[in-house]
């Protein structure tokens, strides 16, 4: 499993309301590990070394409910830049049913050796 390469959608959420609130990217050294990785992975694929089975694509939703767990997605590890409205945010957040929800895609293979 492995994030894609991108940006990361946010959406701040009241009761059943939902409002884009931002984007949030990865820094440069974690967008150039995962496209290596890939390229890596596809290398050794058109080599013969594996062969994929199946790959499918997939979204994850982290809920983010308090300033503090907030804080934590923006200190990150090799956090980038996060286009945000952060009125927005920081009313849904104070909110008893508000959460922020960021949006991240990856992408999942299946893998196996070939018959030698």
């Amino acid at each position: 499993m492995q994030p894609l390469d991108g940006a990361m959608p946010i959406e701040v959420r009241v009761g059943s309301v939902c409002r884009p609130g931002g984007t949030a990217f990865d820094d440069a050294s974690a967008q150039e590990d995962i496209r290596s990785a890939r390229e890596t992975l596809a290398k050794m694929t058109a080599a013969g070394l594996f062969s994929l089975r199946n790959e499918i694509t997939y979204e994850m939703e982290f809920h983010l409910t308090s300033a503090e767990a907030w804080a934590a997605f923006l200190a990150r590890p090799k956090a980038g830049p996060v286009e945000r409205d952060q009125d927005l945010v920081d009313r849904a957040l104070a909110s008893e049913d508000g959460r922020v929800v960021v949006l991240e895609t990856g992408a999942a293979g299946a893998y196996e050796l070939p018959d030698r």
